[in-house]
């Protein structure tokens, strides 16, 4: 009777616990991030939390002939240095604004999210930033890997005009929009943030469900050519911006996301 007694009380523990652990989702992934940003934009030390103990920061430092080196750091070095290095960064005023933020599960309990990076200290934007999210047996999520770019000299001042040129392009844009494109396409808003600009269309015809596979491969493919080939956008590029197209269905789910630079037009 006893054996019988201790076997239900384990059971019953262990049913409490994997309830406690459920699969990852692109939700969970992406409250977890919000809160990332959010913390990590007001400074607040609560954002080490949001750490795992083991894993690594991986850091690529470019110089200015775009030579890279990559450092890494064990998140349990970064964690105890955190909170001194939040105090610097607030009175450097070393803030990061993220966007075009991407999750993609990677398995039950993991995903990667990947973003634009936009360095508010050096204006420069970092389109290779990802972070690895992990959850663990009791169903907290934890960053165990992330990754970032960032420059020996910042580009303030050569990118100021363009900086200037891409907020008042965007603020025209938007004066005029939302507005069709054609008889399936919605322009909807147009946002600047340091040397990118993005673009936000609406497939108005089509939801979710009815989008096709192969649709990545030809947005990219019209995409890039008229943005190469078509001004303002072939100016914007040749002075060095990036321009971000970003698909919704009509269903406001995003469906994919075509980036441009001017290496792409030189291919």
């Amino acid at each position: 009777m006893k054996n019988t007694t201790l076997n239900i009380a384990v059971a019953s523990s262990l049913v409490a616990l994997s309830s406690l652990s459920q699969a990852i989702t692109t939700e969970s992934a992406t409250q977890f991030f919000d809160r990332y940003q959010t913390l990590s934009s007001n400074f607040d030390a609560a954002v080490v939390d949001l750490y795992a103990d083991e894993g690594q920061l991986l850091s690529s430092r470019r110089s200015a002939d775009g030579t890279e080196q990559t450092m890494a750091l064990p998140l349990a070095s970064l964690k105890a240095m955190l909170p001194k290095l939040l105090v610097s960064a607030k009175q450097a005023g070393d803030a990061s604004d993220y966007s075009n933020v991407r999750v993609a599960l990677l398995d039950e309990t993991s995903a990667k999210i990947t973003a634009t990076r936009y360095s508010n200290l050096n204006c420069f934007s970092d389109d290779s930033y990802y972070m690895v999210i992990q959850e663990s047996d009791t169903g907290k999520l934890a960053i165990t890997e992330e990754y970032s770019v960032t420059l020996a000299q910042g580009l303030c001042e050569t990118n100021k005009a363009l900086i200037g040129t891409l907020a008042a392009t965007a603020d025209a844009y938007n004066a005029q929009l939302p507005a069709m494109v054609d008889a399936d396409t919605e322009l909807s808003s147009v946002m600047a943030q340091g040397t990118s600009m993005a673009y936000n269309y609406k497939l108005v015809g089509l939801a979710a469900e009815d989008i096709v596979d192969n649709l990545a491969d030809v947005l990219r493919e019209g995409v890039v050519q008229s943005s190469c080939d078509m001004n303002p956008s072939k100016t914007l590029l040749e002075r060095g911006a990036t321009l971000v197209f970003n698909y919704t269905s009509s269903d406001d789910v995003l469906m994919d996301t075509v980036m441009v630079k001017q290496a792409d037009c030189e291919g």
